[in-house]
Order: structure tokens, then sequence, then C-alpha cells
């Protein structure tokens, strides 16, 4: 509707609700239905609530014909857009795509299908501020294209300050040709120190990589299993410029955009230990690329080191335009398993006392001898032997007190413990520095001069 706002006329749209069906169900074991068939084109909402309530849940739809549509069918953009609706939120190659457009006048409508370049282009006419069309999408339609609208308004006796409007809308496709099913066969539970095959079944003659990795490597930076198919068939940008000439020719429609960027950051300088044990060893085990055979399955075997915790197996493949990816864990404990709060690093004279928790992983009690030995510049300050019992599921500690000696470099503090009928044991190693960083001395002086002979 037009409008008058002081010396301005500007055009509006409102929307207007009417009750069009009403009815009272009976719920039987919490379930009800009934059949309503609209008679002209809308926008349809279906409100249900108790008999005496005043609150409602609701759930929209829209239904659309030729010859059943009117000028206040739908609600409108009043900013010179083009709305449109699909009927579907994906489709398949070979699905039909319908579209609905709903516009704030009528006019002739330019429908145009694009990404990188225009792939078809329509004109339409609405009716009653109103069109539809349908159009077929294929491979060449992967992953997603826009379906974009002009529509031009004839000139007329009229004060409608509108004279042209757009629209966009993505149109998602998929093609299920492209999803590569991917399945991890490995165990679920494992002890450290062994050897497990993973095996990995997709399509056959693929390309396969299978990557295992400490999961709390992974959480540190929220890494999520590699995902090929999801980046090369992400929604796409659409690269289609639209202009027209018509807004020149009248009061023109400009949209403004505003963005930002920003972003700070900043490095962490290394502090050089001048003596390096290379203590930390990270769980990360990749099997480079295998092919699979004609059966679709591949294999990895792997060494399980001195671990405890859970490893997350990875599985990414590749088959010409095809991808899938897939992960699932494993989680790695002994019977027995052994965790030591051995520092980073000592200096000469350091006293410290090394808690070492044993956890009883199984379902019987178990007699634990736990022992300690300790190689390189360290001396044991305690009886290194010691025994305890530990209840099914729980963990006890043992405390060893140990000290460095007068000298510096590398060594090893070793726990063994044995029970069960079993011995495990758990090695780390650490270094023995100085107190203070590598230190440079420099001097400088000066020699008188003489008087020399030139050398011949």
């Amino acid at each position: 509707m037009i409008e008058k706002d002081g010396d301005r006329i500007k055009y509006s749209t409102k929307r207007r609700e009417k009750s069009v069906y009403t009815n009272s169900l009976l719920f039987k074991e919490g379930k009800s239905s009934f059949r309503y068939v609209p008679t002209v084109s809308g926008e349809y909402e279906i409100r249900v609530r108790r008999a005496a309530g005043t609150n409602y849940a609701a759930t929209g739809f829209y239904a659309y014909g030729f010859g059943s549509t009117s000028a206040s069918s739908f609600e409108v953009s009043q900013e010179g857009q083009v709305l449109m609706t699909l009927d579907e939120p994906t489709y398949q190659t070979g699905d039909k795509v319908k579209v609905l457009f709903k516009a704030p006048f009528d006019g002739k409508l330019l429908v145009t299908v694009e990404r990188n370049q225009v792939l078809e282009q329509h004109w339409l006419t609405t009716t009653n501020k109103s069109a539809e069309w349908s159009f077929s999408v294929g491979s060449e339609h992967l992953p997603n294209v826009y379906v974009t609208a002009t529509l031009i308004r004839a000139i007329d006796n009229t004060n409608l300050p509108l004279t042209v409007a757009h629209g966009f809308a993505p149109v998602l496709v998929q093609d299920d040709d492209t999803k590569l099913p991917v399945t991890i066969t490995a165990v679920t539970q494992s002890r450290s120190k062994t050897k497990q095959t993973i095996r990995v079944k997709t399509a056959s003659n693929a390309q396969v990589t299978i990557a295992v990795v400490d999961e709390g490597i992974l959480q540190l930076k929220n890494f999520k299993t590699p995902d090929p198919h999801g980046f090369f068939y992400q929604k796409r940008a659409l690269e289609v410029g639209s202009h027209d000439l018509y807004a020149l020719l009248y009061p023109e429609l400009s949209l403004r955009s505003t963005s930002s960027v920003g972003g700070d950051g900043y490095d962490l300088e290394k502090r050089v230990n001048p003596l390096s044990n290379g203590r930390v060893r990270l769980v990360a085990l990749w099997s480079g690329i295998l092919e699979t055979g004609s059966d679709g399955e591949a294999e990895f075997s792997v060494d399980i080191p001195q671990f405890s915790g859970d490893l997350r197996v990875m599985a990414v493949a590749y088959k010409d335009n095809g991808f899938g990816s897939a992960n699932s864990n494993m989680k790695v404990a002994d019977p027995i398993v052994i965790s030591t709060g051995v520092p980073r690093f000592l200096t000469p004279g350091d006293q410290v006392e090394l808690p070492v928790n044993l956890s009883n992983t199984t379902r019987q009690a178990a007699s634990i001898t736990a022992r300690l030995s300790l190689t390189g510049p360290l001396v044991a300050d305690s009886l290194s032997t010691q025994k305890l019992t530990i209840q099914p599921g729980r963990e006890s500690r043992a405390i060893f007190r140990i000290s460095a000696k007068q000298a510096i470099g590398a060594g090893t503090i070793t726990v063994t413990a044995n029970g069960l009928g079993e011995t495990f044991t758990e090695k780390t190693d650490i270094t023995v520095r100085p107190a203070a960083s590598l230190q440079k001395t420099t001097l400088s002086g000066a020699v008188a001069g003489e008087n020399h002979k030139p050398c011949n």
C-alpha cells in the first residue's frame, strides 16, 4: 500500500492474519490428526493449544497454485527485494527445484541460475506479486548454485517509489556418488607396547590414508577429523556480478554494507635448554598413501608405544570425484597403569619427592611391588622398593625421594611394578642441567703499537 509520510510518499506492506479453519481434536496416546486443503495461495500457520489455554505451539508452510493468488497472498519485502522460497532445503542431482517468487510489485522478472557464470536465464511475468518457476539440477550445479531475480516495474501513473527489485537464493545440490563410505575396523581397547592392525574398507581401487593420534594432542587445538568431502563440496560464493541501468533513470535503492577486519597475535620466544633429551614423545602415526584393491580394503599396522590414554584413528579416502572419511577411538591402558610425577628438569643439588600413581584397571585386587631404578647423575634418598595393595578400579600412590648429584647430564627414572603375574614398566628421561643458562664472557683491551720494518 502507498502511505504518505510528511512530504514523502513511501511504499509499505503489512502482514494481516486471517483464520481459515478451526477444529477441536481429541488426542489419543498423545496423538491426533486432521486434514485441510488450502483453497487460496498464501502463507499458512498451524496453531495448536488447549481448549482453555492462551499459549500455543505453531508451525508454518506455504501453498501456491496458478489462478488462486491474490495481491495479499504473501508478505512481501518493502525494501525492494524479491523474496524466494524453495520447496526443499537440499536437492539431489536429477531433482527438480521449485521456486516461489514473492515480489513487492508486479512486472517483468529476469531469473538466472548462476555461480561462476550464468548457467541459464528466463523471463517471467509476475501476477498478483508472485510467480513460480522450476528447473532441474545436475552435476554442473554441484555443490550449489544461486537463483537470482531482477524485477522491473512498468512505468504507470501510480506513485509507487520502487522501480526495480533484486533477490538472491542459494540452491544446495548433493550427489551420493561423491560420498565414499569409509569403515574402520580396529580394537576399541589395547595395551601399551603392542602391535595393532587397523583395517579400512571403502570403494575399490581408492586411495586411503590412516592416522593414529593421541586424543590429548587433538584436543589442544580442538582438531576435527578431516572431512575432504565437506571441504571440496562446501558452499561456494556467487562470482557473477549483477548490474542494471534501470535504477539510474529513477530514484535508486542502495544497500549499504559494512565490514571490519582485525586481529592480533604474538609469538613467544623459545627458551633454549643447553641439555635436551627429547623426553616428550608424541603419539602421532601416519600410514602414508595406501591403495585399496578390488575388495576396497587397506591395512595399517602400528606399534603402540609406552602410552596410557585415548587414541583417535582417522581414515580419509579418495577416488575420482568422491571423498570420504571416518574415525574411531582406541583406549590404551595396561592392567596396572604407572604414572610418575617427574619434573621437566633438575639442577645439581636438587632434592625432590617423586610421587608414583599406580592404577588397577582390572576387577580384582592386586598386590604390587614397586621398584625405582635410576641412571645418570641421580641418586635415591629413600628405599627403592615399596609394596602396596590396590583395590579393583582404584589407585594407590608410592612416594620415592631422589636428588641430583653435583653434575650435569641426561638421566632416566624407571619405575617397575610387579603384580598380577606380570611386570609393568615406565621409563622417563630427565635432564640435570646447569642452574644458569650458557654465559658468554667478552674481554677488550688495547695493544701498544711499535715500529716494525716491512717484510719483503
